[in-house]
């Protein structure tokens, strides 16, 4: 297994969304096999809106991605306040993981 294959991507509430609208969830775990994951804030963002509460059972029944706690680690924390400023809850907490941990390909 090459480097880039034990590599994680993290998965946006937009995603998740735009996925389901087409109704293409089970696309994205055929494209990213065991390598998607969530993070709790985005579970959390998703299952605060009535219209998205099923989407994220579905997404989480079907076994698309795995939950990802988001870190203690006080360097993101402080990235992941940062960028609170200018974009929503999961989408700066995506950002702030990605830009502070090695092991994340991509966060879409």
């Amino acid at each position: 297994m090459g480097k880039s294959e034990k590599k994680i991507i993290l998965l946006d509430a937009d995603i998740i969304i735009h996925f389901n609208k087409a109704g293409q969830l089970l696309t994205l775990k055929k494209i990213f096999p065991k390598r998607l994951h969530i993070l709790d804030i985005v579970i959390h963002e998703l299952s605060n809106h009535s219209n998205t509460k099923e989407i994220i059972d579905n997404f989480l029944n079907f076994g698309i991605a795995t939950i990802m706690e988001f870190p203690s680690n006080s360097l993101i924390k402080k990235e992941y306040a940062m960028l609170r400023r200018k974009f929503g809850n999961g989408e700066s907490a995506c950002m702030a993981v990605e830009k502070k941990k090695k092991n994340i390909l991509a966060s879409i």
